[in-house]
């Protein structure tokens, strides 16, 4: 898990306020503020690369496998790619969400036994491989959202009519777009540990 060079993880959140000009100048908002289910096609390519940094190790993809229960050979991270290639929408989610239980748990596992410094680069490194998938998420309109509140995974993105508790229809549309996760600051990791 490392950061991309030259803070390239951080344009993430270049589309964050910013609509193209096409829309704007239509002021037709409701198309383009859409959520997507899935993963879009417009997302896969991005997706892929976080994956190569969420999943590094074939240690990792042998845990991804057996957890998601996929009967596929893997003899190494080209097979797994491979696989998620052909993948639908849904394989994706689960291979996504899979992915951060098992950042979560690393990072578990090494506040119990890893001493300062490593500890610290570890969480860091997390906190900017599940950072950057928050930012992704929302700049492609994806209904889902990354919970980093408890297990860590994947959520339904909340409109706000279902965080007021309303009985009202599901908007999960346009509304939902500026919905945050949990917690004020995407990039950080709960203070009270993973």
């Amino acid at each position: 898990m490392s950061a991309e060079p030259y803070g390239l993880a951080r344009l993430g959140m270049a589309g964050v306020g910013w609509r193209p000009l096409t829309v704007r100048a239509h002021r037709d908002l409701s198309a383009y503020e859409a959520l997507y289910e899935g993963v879009p096609a417009h997302l896969r390519p991005s997706l892929r690369r976080w994956f190569l940094t969420a999943v590094p190790s074939y240690r990792r993809a042998l845990a991804l496998q057996r957890l998601l229960r996929w009967d596929l050979r893997l003899d190494g991270l080209a097979d797994l790619h491979r696989h998620l290639d052909e993948a639908d929408g849904d394989a994706w989610l689960d291979a996504v969400d899979c992915a951060l239980h098992l950042i979560r748990e690393e990072v578990r596992c090494a506040c119990e036994g890893t001493p300062g410094d490593d500890l610290v680069q570890l969480v860091e490194e997390a906190t900017v491989v599940v950072g950057s998938l928050s930012d992704m998420l929302d700049d492609a309109g994806s209904a889902w959202t990354v919970d980093v509140s408890g297990v860590w995974g994947l959520e339904r993105r909340a409109t706000p009519l279902q965080r007021a508790g309303s009985d009202a229809p599901d908007l999960h549309d346009h509304e939902a777009r500026a919905v945050r996760p949990v917690g004020a600051d995407r990039r950080t990791l709960p203070r009270d540990g993973p």
